[in-house]
């Protein structure tokens, strides 16, 4: 479960850094309908499915929300940017 959790909490963080909100919904849908099919399959209790199908949509929303603040640092020059100092910048010693 923990292995699920990391991938949807990058994959979250892709979306977020790539889309727009309308792919959340989406993305939701695929996991919870993904998670509650396996978790039934292997014969766990629904009500587990159920509690890990919501953890699994809340590890993705929050991905997604990384992802959004990631993007948004990004295009603002934060983030992936080296300055450098050029020698007029320097101080004399």
């Amino acid at each position: 479960m923990v292995i699920l959790l990391l991938s949807l909490l990058l994959i979250g963080a892709l979306l977020g850094f790539r889309f727009h909100v309308f792919i959340l919904v989406p993305a939701i849908a695929c996991a919870l309908g993904c998670v509650l099919a396996v978790k039934i399959a292997c014969g766990e209790a629904v009500w587990l499915a159920l509690v890990q199908a919501s953890l699994a949509s809340a590890v993705l929303q929050i991905g997604y929300f990384c992802g959004i603040v990631l993007a948004s640092t990004a295009t603002r020059g934060h983030v992936l940017q080296w300055q450098s100092i050029s020698v007029s910048q320097r101080t004399n010693r």
